[in-house]
């Protein structure tokens, strides 16, 4: 299970940041550069009329496998971003 602590976007910069909470227990931090956070924001605008930036990546990320779904989409359009874990 992950809680997330904060989704936000800082000078055009995505910023993830959380806890995963199970047998090991981490904290994590995704961290992507305004070339990279402009083109994730334009492949989900792309499948939602939904123009809430915040409200887009709770709708796709958001729940159990949020994260892994993050990574798929960034994998498959090679969206770029430097991932922290601890």
């Amino acid at each position: 299970m992950w809680v997330s602590e904060s989704t936000k976007i800082e000078r055009g910069c995505l910023k993830i940041s959380g806890v995963n909470l199970g047998e090991r227990d981490f904290d994590y931090w995704y961290n992507f550069d305004v070339k990279n956070t402009k083109r994730l924001i334009a492949i989900l605008s792309g499948q939602s009329q939904e123009c809430d930036v915040q409200k887009l990546l709770i709708d796709n990320f958001g729940g159990l496998f949020g994260l892994s779904k993050l990574r798929e989409l960034c994998k498959l359009f090679e969206i770029q971003c430097d991932y922290v874990s601890l």
